[in-house]
């Protein structure tokens, strides 16, 4: 199982998801991280050591669809190499992916299908196997989604093994649940509208939390799940357990702001889990524009709760709050953006800000949009939000070069060129590219890249009241990252490989 993630530091936690799970099923699965930043001719070398006669199926984990030309020639190679044995690739919106030499496209959440597929390889027989028939013809794709729904499982754990050389300054990534109970309307996320508490239990979240510590010396984690928050008794749930372990843990990941700020009786639990990585999708500062996307708490209580916030947070633990802004939603204008920023400058330069423009698939281009996992409501009434489509002009949408890249606006292949009564897609990327920058060099470092400053350290995080962290750049040491790689690549060749779980 290769993982593939654009950062050169990071694992992507899906092959590991995956590989837990079929070993769960007396499948023997090794993952192989960081493939994307090895050195071609190594990474034949990996699977030249690895293939046996019981080799059933090579699988390629992507995060957001990142691929590059290393892993195309690679798979080119695997499959002149074993043309008899599958390749099959897995991910959220996989479809998009520009990756080649792939038998198998799995979509978004994957243990049922790959367990059924992989059972598929071993019988030589894909009867039975719930294939999407928007392919047919052109790919085997399974949409997981509605053919073979992951959620609610009974748990998300992920069970590192000795043979993935985890670090203890690493991070790992966890999921509470799956799934989020609001619905809004600029979200593309797979389930949205989820009723009542389908948390995994305390049992299984303690389990991951205390073998990761005294097996590899990880406490830090990045939250894959939509809304942590959602409900307060969920967050008491976990935190009970936090209060038994002998090791303090650090959380990072998505808190809905409104939420948040409407329930402070949460606030005493947030801190107790050790939730001091806080990011905000506020969307928008005017009032107008966030009640269009279904946030409709009014700006200055979203102002004054966030500043009570950072002062509750802060003085428990260390905290980092990062605010997040869609530029362009309706009723948004240059002159509200600038009120906004404004007060960002004023009361939030301490703290980090992640901007983008508003991105509107066009759900009209079939071919284009089919490969998505989910669409919005947003992009899919267009007129419903004062939204027009202009005609595309892909000169006018050449992206930005630096920091702020990424499949937003005019980035995405199916971005609708849009316009609305008081700003286009051109102005809003524009401005947000300004505040990105802005962003970038006065701000600090946002909560999804606080393992910058373990990879910087090599050492583990001290997560402790008023700790110092130094203002770095957005970017992992390349020096520090490299040593890490190849010391991981070292480990993985010259380990002695033994019958069922390699050591």
């Amino acid at each position: 199982m290769f993982s593939v993630h654009a950062w050169p530091h990071r694992r992507n936690p899906g092959a590991h998801r995956i590989a837990t799970y079929l070993r769960e099923q007396d499948w023997d699965v090794e993952v192989c991280d960081f493939a994307a930043h090895w050195p071609l001719q190594l990474l034949k070398e990996y699977a030249q050591s690895r293939v046996t006669k019981q080799t059933v199926f090579f699988g390629f984990s992507t995060f957001f669809n990142f691929w590059n030309p290393v892993m195309n020639e690679f798979t080119a190679w695997l499959k002149e190499t074993w043309p008899d044995i599958p390749t099959v690739i897995g991910g959220q919106s996989v479809c998009a992916t520009p990756a080649k030499n792939i038998d198998y496209w799995v979509d978004s959440f994957g243990e049922l299908a790959i367990l059924d597929l992989a059972r598929g390889f071993v019988g030589n027989t894909r009867v039975g196997i719930k294939f999407d028939m928007n392919y047919l013809g052109q790919r085997k794709v399974i949409k997981s989604i509605s053919s073979y729904p992951a959620y609610p499982l009974e748990s998300y754990r992920v069970k590192w093994q000795h043979r993935d050389f985890i670090q203890p300054f690493e991070w790992g990534t966890l999921e509470f649940s799956r799934g989020c109970k609001f619905s809004c309307s600029f979200c593309n996320f797979p389930i949205l509208g989820v009723k009542g508490d389908y948390s995994r239990t305390q049992a299984d979240f303690e389990a991951e939390l205390q073998y990761n510590h005294d097996e590899f010396g990880v406490t830090n984690y990045y939250v894959a799940d939509e809304t942590f928050n959602d409900r307060v008794d969920k967050i008491i749930k976990f935190a009970d357990v936090v209060d038994k372990l002998n090791f303090k843990p650090f959380f990072s990941g998505f808190i809905r702001g409104d939420l948040l700020i409407g329930k402070p009786e949460s606030w005493e639990h947030v801190a107790r889990l050790g939730f001091g990585g806080q990011y905000y999708g506020i969307e928008s500062m005017n009032h107008a524009s966030g009640k269009v996307v279904g946030k409709g708490m009014h700006p200055e209580r979203i102002q004054q709760g966030l500043i009570d916030a950072k002062k509750y947070f802060s003085e428990r633990m260390f905290y980092r709050g990062t605010i997040s802004l869609i530029i362009g939603l309706p009723f948004e204008s240059a002159e509200t953006v600038k009120q906004t920023e404004d007060w960002l400058l004023k009361h939030w330069i301490d703290q980090s800000l992640i901007v983008f423009p508003l991105d509107v698939e066009d759900v009209f281009d079939e071919e284009a949009t089919r490969g998505l996992t989910n669409t919005s409501d947003f992009s899919q009434n267009l007129l419903k939000y004062g939204i027009r489509k202009m005609e595309r002009d892909p000169v006018k949408l050449e992206p930005k070069t630096g920091y702020y890249n990424w499949r937003m606006g005019g980035y995405a292949p199916t971005a609708v060129m849009w316009e609305h009564d008081s700003m286009n897609i051109m102005e809003a990327q524009d401005i947000s590219y300004h505040l990105q920058q802005k962003a970038h060099h006065d701000f600090k470092l946002d909560c999804w890249h606080l393992d910058v400053h373990s990879y910087n350290a090599q050492q583990a995080l001290l997560l402790e009241h008023n700790a110092q962290w130094p203002k770095i750049e957005c970017i992992v040491n390349t020096n520090v990252t490299r040593d890490v790689i190849n010391n991981y690549i070292d480990k993985k060749l010259n380990m002695i490989v033994k019958q069922g779980n390699q050591q």
